[in-house]
């Protein structure tokens, strides 16, 4: 192993670049080379060990941008879809990924999330299936089955979720690297949760924005661990995030881990042994102040102004506030682009909220009695045949759904169900019954209960399972 003692200064380590700029003394170079951490060493070169020399060079290349970009017009990418979802038609039975399929085939399954996943697994399909099981499964853990059909957005965050959003311990730079590519940095000084499940939500949001926006050439992660910047957490909820880190389908082109005290490269020893191969060969550490990191950093195409501190390096958070705002704006135009051309938004309400009530008062009743109108798009259940617009909608989806209903476990039935409730709940429909003790006054229309709401939804598809075999 050679070491030049220059500004800046690079020790290769087997291989493995630790980058130490001129310190102001030989003395203080050498203590900050001792301090590398021998696992993380270990665990880096262990990486480049398992990639021949041409998928060494190709991740070199791209961690510096200048590698070719995969064509994603062509026959071989059809033919990489078909293959993927080949792959999950073999695992999806019975996950959150089945679930989303059935309430939203037409985004769980659409062509762009399907390539988004091949492009985060270097187009491949097998290991592209088993990151969207991971995802949909972590996304129905952290948000329930109300978002697997569609894109988190803003408003599912909590009052919580938004404190910690806005603490800013991972930011989206506002300029790219000298490769065209988009920026996040990490801050883990400014973790700041009071349940770690916030944290992970917010992570998933961000990552969500963060992939949508990111060109096919991936993004550069850089974690900050400098000074104040630093972990205070003692790594709580590592794993979580890690496991999170690695569901989301995020094609990271270069790793950077910036420090200044030897104590952090234990964490990033247990991160990157939870890394593939391909990733630990994009992956750089950095040791120095803040100035001699950011250097560092600018070598690698990275600029200086991508790191939002100020000049006495206190955080910038103006870049972080604007960065919201505009993913705000995307889903409020995402919102007006629905609205305009009459396209059902999924719920996010869940089932309990069956739409908005529509009644009406009796002047001569009391508070207490006051009555519903059922309206046209509400599935009235009755003794006799109801031939409404939402009894007829109600049936359609029974209909359309049946086949998949009867191939399907319980869990994959309650979900169909749920879909088309809240289905009916996104035309302003409720479920309504006559109350038994209407007076001749006319029918007391009462909102039925879940569970009998699924019972009769369960009785349609039995008739439709009679009808189709007698037939």
């Amino acid at each position: 192993m050679s070491t030049r003692v220059d500004t800046p200064t690079t020790s290769s380590c087997c291989g493995v670049n630790i980058n130490c700029p001129g310190m102001s003394s030989a003395s203080s170079l050498g203590q900050r080379i001792e301090h590398q951490d021998n696992e993380l060493d270990t665990i880096l070169l262990q990486g480049m060990k398992d990639l021949s020399f041409d998928e060494l060079q190709r991740e070199q290349e791209e961690m510096h941008g200048v590698c070719n970009d995969f064509d994603e017009e062509t026959q071989v990418m059809d033919d990489l879809i078909k293959s993927l979802k080949e792959h999950l038609s073999k695992v999806k039975r019975g996950t959150a990924y089945e679930a989303a399929e059935i309430i939203n085939p037409s985004y769980a399954s659409s062509r762009d999330i399907l390539i988004i996943f091949l492009r985060a697994n270097r187009y491949e399909p097998k290991a592209a299936s088993k990151q969207m099981i991971k995802y949909f499964d972590l996304k129905q853990e952290l948000f329930g089955n109300k978002c697997l059909g569609r894109d988190i957005t803003s408003n599912d965050l909590t009052e919580e979720d938004m404190r910690v959003l806005m603490e800013g311990s991972l930011q989206v730079a506002d300029c790219t690297d000298q490769a065209g590519r988009m920026i996040a940095i990490g801050f883990a000084g400014l973790r700041s949760f009071k349940v770690l499940k916030s944290e992970l939500r917010v992570r998933f949001f961000q990552c969500q924005y963060i992939i949508m926006e990111a060109s096919s050439r991936g993004c550069i992660i850089v974690s900050y661990s400098i000074g104040q910047y630093q972990d205070k957490r003692a790594g709580e909820g590592f794993i979580e995030a890690m496991k999170l880190t690695l569901a989301m389908p995020c094609n990271i082109a270069g790793f950077h881990l910036v420090t200044d005290d030897k104590s952090q490269c234990t964490v990033a020893s247990m991160a990157l042994s939870m890394f593939a191969s391909k990733t630990k060969a994009k992956t750089k550490v950095h040791f120095g102040s803040h100035q001699e990191s950011q250097y560092l950093l600018s070598s690698f195409g990275i600029p200086r102004k991508a790191i939002p501190l100020k000049l006495n390096n206190d955080m910038d958070l103006t870049n972080h506030k604007r960065w919201f705002q505009k993913c705000k704006q995307k889903e409020e135009l995402r919102a007006k682009q629905v609205l305009n051309q009459q396209l059902p938004v999924p719920s996010t309400t869940g089932i309990a909220h069956l739409g908005a009530p529509n009644t009406t008062t009796n002047p001569s009743s009391s508070f207490l009695e006051e009555r519903t109108i059922p309206t046209d798009s509400d599935v009235l259940f009755m003794r006799r045949k109801v031939n409404g617009v939402g009894n007829e909608r109600l049936m359609a989806m029974a209909i359309r759904n049946a086949e998949s209903y009867d191939m399907s476990s319980n869990k994959g039935r309650k979900v169909i169900m749920n879909s088309m409730i809240e289905e009916i709940a996104q035309q302003g429909g409720r479920f309504l019954k006559p109350s038994k003790s209407a007076d001749s006054g006319g029918k007391i229309w009462l909102e039925v209960p879940e569970k009998e709401i699924y019972e009769k939804i369960g009785q349609m598809f039995r008739n439709l399972r009679r009808r189709r075999n007698a037939s």
